[in-house]
């Protein structure tokens, strides 16, 4: 199974530290959700898995290899993603020429996206915006998945929905890491985040 590895890892905010440490996580077949209170770097954490947030010290590393060269990570985040002035179904297609797309197209079968994919953002309501950035997320292969709090703003049904895409992402192979603050009925196994940093800490999912 492919390991999580922070190797003296250390991101500040200003001159705050956020975290600092060493560990290595194997994953199993299992989602795995970062749990712990707001404020102590678990959606920075995502970011710089994802290679969004290259601002630190250290490595961290999926599978043997930095995030700062994996093309083959994929997040939803909180908040952001969608671009103001395209309809979903160009962006989809924006990204895709710029990257290798995702076949199947996953949420196509999992949400109801309707008439979803011809709506530009400022058109869509809070649950649809989520549904939009889920799916815009999941058009490029990858072989991790994050999800950042991805269930905000999103119906009973949609979130089910969301549940079911899951399951089904890691049974076709794929990993997840997750972060919520709602309890998720799939079977998954959790990291306290503050727990990760003590130095040279070693867990297995």
């Amino acid at each position: 199974m492919p390991d999580l590895e922070a190797v003296q890892l250390r991101k500040s905010i200003g001159r705050g530290l956020l975290f600092a440490g060493s560990f290595t996580m194997q994953l199993d077949d299992s989602p795995v959700r970062l749990a712990g209170p707001n404020g102590v770097g678990k959606s920075t954490f995502l970011r710089m898995l994802a290679g969004l947030d290259v601002s630190f010290t250290g490595d961290v590393r999926w599978d043997g290899v930095s995030a700062r060269k994996r093309l083959d990570v994929a997040m939803v985040p909180e908040s952001g993603l969608l671009f103001p002035n395209m309809t979903l179904v160009a962006q989809r297609q924006w990204v895709q020429k710029r990257t290798r797309a995702a076949e199947p197209w996953w949420p196509a079968s999992y949400f109801d996206l309707g008439d979803l994919a011809t709506l530009y953002p400022f058109e869509m309501s809070t649950g649809q915006r989520r549904k939009a950035t889920i799916s815009l997320a999941l058009s490029v292969e990858s072989s991790l998945v994050l999800f950042d709090e991805s269930w905000l703003g999103l119906d009973v049904v949609a979130k089910a929905d969301l549940d079911d895409l899951i399951v089904a992402l890691v049974d076709d192979g794929r990993s997840v890491i997750y972060v919520s603050h709602e309890d998720r009925p799939f079977e998954t196994e959790v990291a306290e985040f503050g727990d990760l940093w003590d130095e040279g800490s070693s867990l297995t999912g």
